[in-house]
């Protein structure tokens, strides 16, 4: 874990391990939920951007890329932050990353399955078959719900507005678009005048 200290904001840098064959960018590029927020994605960059919440008024913001060779993939999570990250923090914001790209899940049967069945199959096994998730099931079942019976450009307005208008603002005020996904209180709380605007 590396600290670097830019004015008022503190950068953090944390790698975590992901077991090969792992594609990153096929994994976050997986479906839609790459293109939600407060999920940004960059193909040019190959650069998942994110405002994570901590806890009350502590939010970062995390910058998530695929380092390393294909026969030892890495994820490096860049973490912008005004107040210091503790070591739990630092666990935490690992588990959050590894929870979004399913590292911890074994994909081996797959991959032996997509290899004994070879042609286009083949290509899964260099590291796809992966789904992008969000940190909590809570954050997908509100989207979940966001894609119910709408087109994706609704989608991504509903959810947009949730966390415009809910989320917690994060770490640089140069951004003050980057906010985290709002809690389930802070939805619960909502006047509904609000939420019924942003067509939920």
């Amino acid at each position: 874990m590396s600290r670097v200290r830019s004015g008022d904001l503190q950068l953090t840098t944390l790698t975590t391990g992901a077991d090969a064959p792992f594609d990153f960018v096929g994994t976050v590029y997986s479906h839609g939920w790459c293109a939600l927020d407060p999920n940004h994605w960059s193909q040019e960059t190959s650069c998942l951007r994110r405002a994570e919440r901590l806890g009350p008024g502590r939010v970062v913001q995390m910058e998530i890329r695929g380092i390393g060779p294909p026969a030892g993939p890495r994820v490096r999570i860049d973490v912008s932050h005004r107040v210091a990250l503790e070591s739990e923090d630092a666990v935490r914001i690992r588990h959050t990353v590894r929870r979004m790209l399913r590292l911890d899940e074994d994909l081996a049967p797959f991959y032996r399955l997509c290899e004994k069945f070879g042609g286009r199959w083949e290509r899964a096994a260099r590291g796809l078959g992966r789904l992008i998730r969000s940190p909590t099931v809570f954050e997908d079942a509100v989207k979940t719900i966001c894609t119910t019976n709408v087109q994706w450009g609704g989608t991504r307005s509903m959810v947009r507005r949730l966390v415009e208008s809910l989320g917690e603002q994060g770490p640089d005020p140069e951004s003050p678009s980057r906010r985290a996904f709002p809690t389930p209180e802070a939805i619960a709380s909502a006047d509904p005048a609000l939420l019924g605007a942003a067509r939920l």
